[in-house]
Protein backbone atom coordinates (compact mmCIF):
# COMPACT_ATOMS: atom_id res chain seq x y z
CA UNK A 1 0.00 0.00 0.00
CA UNK A 2 1.26 2.83 -0.98
CA UNK A 3 0.98 6.17 1.01
CA UNK A 4 1.12 10.11 0.31
CA UNK A 5 3.18 11.00 3.32
CA UNK A 6 3.96 14.64 2.19
CA UNK A 7 1.73 16.72 -0.22
CA UNK A 8 2.67 20.20 -0.70
CA UNK A 9 0.47 22.90 -2.29
CA UNK A 10 2.37 25.76 -2.38
CA UNK A 11 2.34 29.54 -3.76
CA UNK A 12 5.31 31.25 -4.73
CA UNK A 13 6.62 34.78 -6.82
CA UNK A 14 10.25 35.00 -7.01
CA UNK A 15 11.50 36.18 -3.57
CA UNK A 16 10.62 34.48 -0.24
CA UNK A 17 10.75 36.14 2.66
CA UNK A 18 7.44 34.05 4.51
CA UNK A 19 6.88 31.85 6.82
CA UNK A 20 4.64 28.30 6.09
CA UNK A 21 1.00 29.40 7.14
CA UNK A 22 -0.67 26.50 8.39
CA UNK A 23 -4.24 25.28 6.63
CA UNK A 24 -7.26 23.86 8.43
CA UNK A 25 -5.68 20.74 6.25
CA UNK A 26 -2.37 19.93 8.35
CA UNK A 27 -1.00 17.93 5.16
CA UNK A 28 -1.00 20.90 2.98
CA UNK A 29 1.36 23.87 3.34
CA UNK A 30 0.80 27.14 1.60
CA UNK A 31 3.11 29.71 1.35
CA UNK A 32 1.45 33.62 0.67
CA UNK A 33 1.38 35.00 -3.01
CA UNK A 34 3.07 38.28 -2.83
CA UNK A 35 1.88 38.79 -6.71
CA UNK A 36 -1.29 37.85 -7.06
CA UNK A 37 -3.18 34.43 -7.86
CA UNK A 38 -1.49 34.14 -11.18
CA UNK A 39 2.35 33.85 -10.03
CA UNK A 40 1.26 30.81 -7.96
CA UNK A 41 3.00 28.03 -8.13
CA UNK A 42 1.88 24.12 -6.90
CA UNK A 43 4.14 21.84 -5.56
CA UNK A 44 2.61 18.18 -5.47
CA UNK A 45 5.37 15.07 -3.87
CA UNK A 46 4.53 11.87 -2.69
CA UNK A 47 6.81 9.92 -0.45
CA UNK A 48 7.67 7.27 -1.27
CA UNK A 49 7.74 7.37 -4.28
CA UNK A 50 5.32 4.85 -5.74
CA UNK A 51 6.95 4.51 -9.27
CA UNK A 52 6.04 4.66 -12.93
CA UNK A 53 6.58 2.63 -15.85
CA UNK A 54 10.03 2.66 -17.13
CA UNK A 55 9.37 2.34 -21.12
CA UNK A 56 12.36 1.35 -21.79
CA UNK A 57 14.42 4.24 -20.10
CA UNK A 58 16.84 1.37 -18.43
CA UNK A 59 17.50 -1.71 -21.15
CA UNK A 60 20.13 -3.10 -19.10
CA UNK A 61 17.59 -3.88 -16.05
CA UNK A 62 16.22 -7.23 -17.04
CA UNK A 63 13.94 -9.94 -15.59
CA UNK A 64 15.25 -13.39 -14.12
CA UNK A 65 13.13 -16.55 -14.01
CA UNK A 66 14.21 -18.71 -11.33
CA UNK A 67 13.02 -22.16 -12.18
CA UNK A 68 9.74 -20.77 -13.07
CA UNK A 69 8.96 -20.26 -9.72
CA UNK A 70 9.85 -16.29 -9.08
CA UNK A 71 10.84 -13.42 -10.70
CA UNK A 72 14.28 -11.70 -10.33
CA UNK A 73 15.57 -8.13 -11.12
CA UNK A 74 19.07 -8.11 -12.63
CA UNK A 75 20.94 -5.38 -14.10
CA UNK A 76 23.46 -6.38 -16.72
CA UNK A 77 27.22 -5.35 -16.72
CA UNK A 78 28.24 -7.42 -19.79
CA UNK A 79 26.72 -8.95 -22.86
CA UNK A 80 26.17 -12.62 -20.86
CA UNK A 81 27.07 -11.36 -16.94
CA UNK A 82 23.63 -10.15 -14.76
CA UNK A 83 24.12 -8.76 -11.62
CA UNK A 84 21.54 -10.07 -9.24
CA UNK A 85 20.79 -10.55 -5.55
CA UNK A 86 21.92 -13.83 -4.21
CA UNK A 87 19.02 -14.80 -2.15
CA UNK A 88 16.97 -14.87 -5.65
CA UNK A 89 18.93 -18.52 -5.62
CA UNK A 90 18.35 -19.72 -2.73
CA UNK A 91 15.03 -20.92 -1.19
CA UNK A 92 12.96 -18.23 0.23
CA UNK A 93 13.41 -17.27 3.78
CA UNK A 94 17.02 -19.25 3.99
CA UNK A 95 18.57 -15.85 2.47
CA UNK A 96 21.63 -16.13 5.34
CA UNK A 97 22.18 -20.46 5.53
CA UNK A 98 25.25 -20.68 4.77
CA UNK A 99 25.69 -23.79 3.92
CA UNK A 100 22.28 -24.40 1.52
CA UNK A 101 23.11 -25.00 -2.16
CA UNK A 102 22.18 -22.40 -4.72
CA UNK A 103 19.57 -23.26 -6.73
CA UNK A 104 21.22 -24.45 -10.12
CA UNK A 105 21.95 -21.26 -12.86
CA UNK A 106 21.06 -23.67 -15.27
CA UNK A 107 17.40 -23.30 -14.13
CA UNK A 108 17.55 -19.81 -14.53
CA UNK A 109 16.30 -17.47 -17.62
CA UNK A 110 16.90 -13.71 -18.85
CA UNK A 111 13.55 -12.58 -19.63
CA UNK A 112 13.81 -8.86 -21.74
CA UNK A 113 11.04 -6.22 -22.04
CA UNK A 114 8.95 -4.12 -19.91
CA UNK A 115 6.22 -6.22 -18.37
CA UNK A 116 4.96 -9.66 -18.89
CA UNK A 117 2.54 -9.08 -21.93
CA UNK A 118 5.99 -7.75 -23.66
CA UNK A 119 8.75 -9.92 -22.16
CA UNK A 120 11.11 -11.87 -24.82
CA UNK A 121 12.87 -15.14 -23.26
CA UNK A 122 16.61 -14.68 -23.51
CA UNK A 123 19.66 -17.05 -22.58
CA UNK A 124 19.66 -19.52 -19.44
CA UNK A 125 22.26 -19.27 -17.05
CA UNK A 126 25.68 -21.29 -17.33
CA UNK A 127 27.17 -20.60 -13.61
CA UNK A 128 26.14 -18.23 -10.69
CA UNK A 129 29.47 -16.48 -9.44
CA UNK A 130 28.76 -15.50 -5.60
CA UNK A 131 31.70 -13.97 -3.24
CA UNK A 132 33.41 -15.54 -0.43
CA UNK A 133 31.86 -13.49 2.02
CA UNK A 134 29.12 -14.29 4.65
CA UNK A 135 25.62 -14.41 2.77
CA UNK A 136 23.85 -12.42 5.55
CA UNK A 137 26.90 -9.26 4.70
CA UNK A 138 26.60 -9.97 0.55
CA UNK A 139 23.35 -9.90 -1.27
CA UNK A 140 25.07 -10.27 -4.45
CA UNK A 141 25.67 -12.49 -7.36
CA UNK A 142 26.38 -12.61 -10.87
CA UNK A 143 24.17 -14.54 -13.04
CA UNK A 144 26.75 -15.73 -16.73
CA UNK A 145 24.20 -17.01 -18.86
CA UNK A 146 25.20 -19.14 -22.19
CA UNK A 147 25.44 -16.70 -24.94
CA UNK A 148 24.74 -12.83 -25.04
CA UNK A 149 21.73 -11.45 -24.55
CA UNK A 150 20.09 -9.01 -27.43
CA UNK A 151 17.95 -5.88 -26.78
CA UNK A 152 20.36 -4.96 -23.78
CA UNK A 153 22.90 -1.91 -23.23
CA UNK A 154 25.05 -3.40 -20.48
CA UNK A 155 26.38 -0.38 -17.76
CA UNK A 156 28.98 -0.37 -15.56
CA UNK A 157 29.39 -0.42 -11.65
CA UNK A 158 30.26 2.51 -9.62
CA UNK A 159 33.49 2.22 -7.70
CA UNK A 160 32.88 4.04 -4.98
CA UNK A 161 30.13 3.48 -2.21
CA UNK A 162 26.95 5.63 -1.22
CA UNK A 163 26.20 8.10 2.16
CA UNK A 164 23.09 9.20 4.05
CA UNK A 165 21.70 11.67 2.41
CA UNK A 166 22.47 10.63 -1.83
CA UNK A 167 19.68 9.67 -3.72
CA UNK A 168 19.53 7.18 -6.11
CA UNK A 169 17.20 5.95 -9.36
CA UNK A 170 15.78 2.33 -8.88
CA UNK A 171 14.56 -0.22 -11.57
CA UNK A 172 12.58 -3.32 -10.08
CA UNK A 173 10.24 -5.58 -12.25
CA UNK A 174 7.03 -5.37 -9.67
CA UNK A 175 4.08 -7.56 -9.41
CA UNK A 176 1.64 -4.70 -9.90
CA UNK A 177 -1.10 -7.58 -10.26
CA UNK A 178 -1.74 -10.97 -9.84
CA UNK A 179 0.80 -13.02 -11.65
CA UNK A 180 1.70 -9.67 -13.86
CA UNK A 181 5.16 -7.84 -13.99
CA UNK A 182 5.72 -4.47 -14.76
CA UNK A 183 9.33 -2.72 -14.78
CA UNK A 184 9.26 0.28 -12.33
CA UNK A 185 11.20 3.67 -12.67
CA UNK A 186 11.46 5.85 -9.56
CA UNK A 187 14.33 8.65 -9.80
CA UNK A 188 16.04 10.51 -7.10
CA UNK A 189 14.72 7.93 -4.42
CA UNK A 190 16.55 9.50 -1.28
CA UNK A 191 19.11 7.25 0.83
CA UNK A 192 17.94 7.33 4.62
CA UNK A 193 20.93 5.98 5.73
CA UNK A 194 24.11 3.57 4.81
CA UNK A 195 26.91 1.32 6.45
CA UNK A 196 30.00 -0.02 4.73
CA UNK A 197 27.28 -2.95 3.41
CA UNK A 198 24.60 -1.51 2.32
CA UNK A 199 22.02 1.57 2.39
CA UNK A 200 18.29 1.89 2.94
CA UNK A 201 16.54 3.60 0.40
CA UNK A 202 13.06 5.59 1.15
CA UNK A 203 10.42 3.56 -1.51
CA UNK A 204 7.52 1.40 -0.93
CA UNK A 205 8.32 -1.51 1.16
CA UNK A 206 6.06 -4.01 -0.62
CA UNK A 207 5.92 -3.38 -3.78
CA UNK A 208 9.15 -4.29 -5.17
CA UNK A 209 8.96 -8.09 -6.40
CA UNK A 210 12.30 -10.24 -5.90
CA UNK A 211 15.07 -7.76 -6.19
CA UNK A 212 15.39 -4.38 -7.43
CA UNK A 213 19.12 -2.18 -8.89
CA UNK A 214 20.27 1.11 -7.89
CA UNK A 215 21.74 3.40 -9.78
CA UNK A 216 23.57 6.71 -9.84
CA UNK A 217 21.33 9.03 -10.83
CA UNK A 218 24.19 11.03 -12.68
CA UNK A 219 26.10 8.19 -14.45
CA UNK A 220 23.73 5.69 -15.01
CA UNK A 221 26.35 3.14 -13.10
CA UNK A 222 25.07 0.38 -10.50
CA UNK A 223 25.68 1.41 -6.89
CA UNK A 224 23.38 -1.36 -4.84
CA UNK A 225 21.19 -4.28 -5.07
CA UNK A 226 17.96 -5.03 -3.52
CA UNK A 227 18.77 -7.48 0.27
CA UNK A 228 15.65 -7.13 1.83
CA UNK A 229 12.54 -5.32 2.68
CA UNK A 230 12.18 -3.13 5.67
CA UNK A 231 10.28 -3.55 8.96
CA UNK A 232 7.06 -2.38 7.55
CA UNK A 233 4.99 -1.88 4.51
CA UNK A 234 3.60 0.96 6.04
CA UNK A 235 4.38 4.05 8.31
CA UNK A 236 7.13 6.62 8.19
CA UNK A 237 9.41 3.83 8.07
CA UNK A 238 8.62 2.34 5.02
CA UNK A 239 11.97 1.85 3.12
CA UNK A 240 13.80 -0.72 1.32
CA UNK A 241 17.69 -2.31 2.43
CA UNK A 242 20.21 -2.27 -1.04
CA UNK A 243 23.40 -4.44 -0.64
CA UNK A 244 26.92 -1.96 -1.85
CA UNK A 245 28.20 -2.85 -5.22
CA UNK A 246 30.91 -1.49 -5.12
CA UNK A 247 32.60 -3.54 -2.04
CA UNK A 248 32.49 -6.67 -4.90
CA UNK A 249 34.02 -5.18 -7.60
CA UNK A 250 36.70 -7.74 -7.51
CA UNK A 251 33.76 -10.37 -8.02
CA UNK A 252 32.54 -8.37 -11.10
CA UNK A 253 36.02 -8.17 -12.24
CA UNK A 254 35.97 -11.92 -12.38
CA UNK A 255 32.84 -11.74 -14.41
CA UNK A 256 34.71 -9.57 -16.70
CA UNK A 257 37.13 -12.41 -16.99
CA UNK A 258 34.70 -14.97 -17.70
CA UNK A 259 34.04 -16.47 -21.18
CA UNK A 260 31.67 -19.43 -21.75
CA UNK A 261 34.84 -21.08 -23.70
CA UNK A 262 37.66 -20.42 -21.19
CA UNK A 263 35.58 -20.92 -17.91
CA UNK A 264 36.28 -24.03 -16.48
CA UNK A 265 33.33 -25.39 -14.28
CA UNK A 266 34.81 -27.40 -10.94
CA UNK A 267 31.58 -28.53 -10.18
CA UNK A 268 27.98 -28.41 -11.41
CA UNK A 269 25.46 -30.34 -9.49
CA UNK A 270 21.90 -29.17 -8.80
CA UNK A 271 22.62 -26.67 -5.84
CA UNK A 272 24.74 -24.79 -8.22
CA UNK A 273 27.76 -24.13 -10.24
CA UNK A 274 31.17 -22.94 -9.44
CA UNK A 275 34.45 -22.27 -11.57
CA UNK A 276 37.76 -21.22 -12.16
CA UNK A 277 37.83 -18.31 -14.15
CA UNK A 278 39.97 -17.38 -17.21
CA UNK A 279 40.42 -15.24 -20.15
CA UNK A 280 39.44 -11.68 -20.71
CA UNK A 281 35.59 -10.35 -21.80
CA UNK A 282 34.08 -7.03 -22.68
CA UNK A 283 32.31 -4.69 -20.49
CA UNK A 284 31.12 -1.22 -20.36
CA UNK A 285 33.73 1.51 -20.73
CA UNK A 286 31.18 4.36 -21.28
CA UNK A 287 28.35 5.77 -19.38
CA UNK A 288 25.29 7.97 -20.32
CA UNK A 289 23.12 9.86 -18.10
CA UNK A 290 19.82 7.85 -17.25
CA UNK A 291 16.55 8.95 -19.27
CA UNK A 292 14.28 11.12 -16.93
CA UNK A 293 11.02 12.61 -16.94
CA UNK A 294 11.97 15.89 -15.62
CA UNK A 295 9.82 18.42 -17.40
CA UNK A 296 6.94 15.88 -18.84
CA UNK A 297 3.51 16.23 -18.61
CA UNK A 298 2.00 15.35 -15.00
CA UNK A 299 -1.79 15.63 -13.42
CA UNK A 300 -0.56 14.17 -10.14
CA UNK A 301 3.07 13.16 -8.42
CA UNK A 302 2.51 9.79 -9.14
CA UNK A 303 2.58 10.47 -12.77
CA UNK A 304 5.98 11.21 -12.32
CA UNK A 305 9.34 8.94 -11.80
CA UNK A 306 10.48 11.80 -8.92
CA UNK A 307 6.76 11.51 -6.97
CA UNK A 308 6.96 15.50 -7.70
CA UNK A 309 4.61 17.44 -10.25
CA UNK A 310 4.40 21.10 -10.47
CA UNK A 311 1.67 23.38 -11.75
CA UNK A 312 2.14 26.73 -13.05
CA UNK A 313 -1.26 28.55 -14.58
CA UNK A 314 -2.27 26.19 -17.19
CA UNK A 315 1.06 23.91 -17.61
CA UNK A 316 2.04 21.32 -15.17
CA UNK A 317 5.45 19.40 -15.47
CA UNK A 318 7.01 16.04 -13.38
CA UNK A 319 9.43 17.81 -11.74
CA UNK A 320 12.26 17.19 -8.62
CA UNK A 321 13.83 18.17 -5.06
CA UNK A 322 16.81 20.03 -5.27
CA UNK A 323 19.37 22.05 -3.14
CA UNK A 324 22.06 20.53 -0.84
CA UNK A 325 24.62 20.09 -3.86
CA UNK A 326 21.74 18.65 -5.80
CA UNK A 327 21.68 20.49 -9.09
CA UNK A 328 18.85 21.12 -11.09
CA UNK A 329 19.17 20.81 -15.04
CA UNK A 330 19.74 23.70 -17.54
CA UNK A 331 16.42 25.47 -18.05
CA UNK A 332 15.23 25.18 -14.29
CA UNK A 333 16.37 26.93 -10.71
CA UNK A 334 15.88 25.56 -7.52
CA UNK A 335 13.38 27.22 -5.87
CA UNK A 336 13.25 27.30 -1.81
CA UNK A 337 9.40 26.52 -0.74
CA UNK A 338 10.80 26.92 3.48
CA UNK A 339 12.38 23.57 4.32
CA UNK A 340 11.87 22.02 0.86
CA UNK A 341 13.37 23.03 -2.81
CA UNK A 342 12.03 22.17 -6.03
CA UNK A 343 13.58 22.41 -9.31
CA UNK A 344 11.06 25.17 -11.51
CA UNK A 345 11.44 25.95 -15.15
CA UNK A 346 12.95 29.41 -15.80
CA UNK A 347 10.65 31.75 -17.71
Amino acid sequence: MLHRLSKLALVCSGVFAAWFVACADQDELRLPATQGPDSGVQVDQMLPIPGVSDRGRDPAIVAVDIAGERLCTGVAIGNDAVLVPRHCFLLAGHQCEENLPLIAASRAQILVGEDSDTMVRGPRGLVVLEPDTPRCLADVAILIVEKPITGIKPIGVRAHGIAKGDVVRTVAFAEVALGWYQKLLREYVPILDADEQGFKALEPACLIGNGGIALDVTSGEVVGVFSRLGPSCDGLDVHNVYSRTDIFLPLVDAAYRWRGAGGVVVEDVDGGSYATLRDAGAKPTTTKKPESDIGGACVTAADCATGVCVATGNQRYCSRPCGSGKKCPTGYSCTSFGEKSFCLMKT
